[in-house]
This record gives C-alpha cells, structure tokens and sequence, in this order.
C-alpha cells in the first residue's frame, strides 16, 4: 500500500495549488470534506470512539485543510499529527506554511473569519483583531509543535518535510515523496 501524504499546515496556507498539484499528479485527496464528511470532526470522532484517525475516511492518499467550524465547535484538524502518526508510521508529513501576513490575508477572505466571530468568549462574540490574534497563535504554537516532535526522534524526522508553498522550490517536495508519488510540476502554479 502507498504512503499517505498528510500536509499539517494551517488551513489557508496556499492550499489549492498544492491541493492541484496533488489531482494533477493522479492523487486521490481529501480536502476539507471527504464524501459528506469533514475531516476535522470525523478524525476527531474517530479517535474520541477509541478507532483509527481516518476509520470510515482512509480511502484517500492525500489529506489536506482539516478544519472545521459550526456554531461554537472549532476544530483544527492538524493537531492530530501525532495520532496520525502512530496510526501511519509510513506516511509523509507536510507542514505546508506561509508567511503569517499571506495566512492572516487568505484567511480573512474567507468565511472563517465571521465564523470565528461567532465563537463566545464569556459570553461575548469575539473581535476581529482578537480572531486574528488567536489565529497567528495558534499557528506559532502549532509550527513549534510540530517541528520539536518531528526532530525530536531521527525515525520521524525522515517522514517530515517543512515547505514554504511561496518561497520554496516545488522540488523540495518533489524530492521528498519521490520513493512512493511521481509529482507532475507541469502545471504548477508557484504563488510568488
């Protein structure tokens, strides 16, 4: 069985070129929502039901944009590395990244800024600025995380890649799954 590919950056870190990238490539992906479920919540599940990260989601190769968001349930997808991990000790692990200004921009066009408003804080909606301060935390932790994790053991080390999707060359990633995935660059579009 081929590896998967999990890219654990943020959501809104220049997802579709690489998203394209992969269907162009004849990868199966799942993004956002597989089927009629989102990725976020059912690997959330999942793992609160005791089973595998991606019971009932595993047909994919390639997963990607594990967020989710409705009424006041909030969920990044990507702090299940770990769990991912374990369950798929062979897999590739992408932290797609960008600068935090483009992050905090891709973001901010998209409906996930007012859903985040809608999330109470003692009671009250929460402020863009505070929204956005939240984001650009959580996105530092989480880099943190997960590049101290990775390095942590030279085993997982060789399963993960950081990629700067504007700044660094489509190779770097090219390179790194070349074992298992022939990626066709044809059509890539670099976004700088």
């Amino acid at each position: 069985m081929i590896p998967k590919v999990f890219f654990i950056g943020m959501d809104n870190s220049s997802d579709q070129p690489l998203i394209d990238l992969m269907l162009d490539s004849g990868c199966s992906v799942a993004s956002i929502s597989s089927g009629r479920r989102n990725l976020a919540k059912t690997i959330k599940r999942n793992l609160v039901a005791g089973n595998d990260p991606l019971h009932t989601i595993s047909d994919s190769n390639v997963y990607i944009n594990m967020t989710y968001f409705e009424n006041d349930d909030y969920i990044e997808g990507n702090q299940y590395y770990r769990q991912l991990y374990e369950a798929y000790p062979d897999a590739y692990f992408i932290l797609n990244c960008v600068t935090e200004a483009i992050f905090v921009k891709n973001r901010m066009n998209t409906p996930i800024l007012e859903k985040c408003k809608e999330i109470m804080v003692a009671g009250k909606p929460l402020t863009t600025q505070e929204v956005v301060w939240n984001w650009i935390t959580y996105r530092t932790q989480h880099h943190a995380t997960v590049i101290n994790w990775f390095f942590g053991d030279d085993i997982r080390a060789e399963r993960f890649l950081m990629l700067d999707v504007d700044y660094d060359n489509v190779s770097k990633m090219v390179n790194f799954v070349a074992k298992d995935y022939t990626l066709n660059i044809d059509n890539w579009i670099h976004s700088v």
